[in-house]
């Protein structure tokens, strides 16, 4: 499996219920997105993630997307 999908798993999970809510447009602040992943995942693994390079990043939220795309 690669790296990506598991953090785009991670933003799923974190993220999936804020689709179509006001909260939404929070999902493009660094600060938001950092607090609550690091909430649902944990610190550890989390850091994990935060050390990856921006393309990982990237990926995975263009899969993000690609599952949430339905809800929008």
């Amino acid at each position: 499996m690669k790296t990506y999908i598991s953090l785009a798993g991670a933003i799923y999970e974190t993220f999936k219920d804020v689709i179509g809510t006001k909260e939404e447009i929070q999902l493009h602040e660094d600060v938001y997105v950092k607090r609550k992943l690091r909430d649902v995942i944990g610190a550890k693994e989390f850091r994990r993630f935060d050390e990856m390079d921006e393309k990982y990043w990237n990926d995975a939220w263009r899969e993000f997307d690609v599952m949430t795309f339905e809800r929008r």
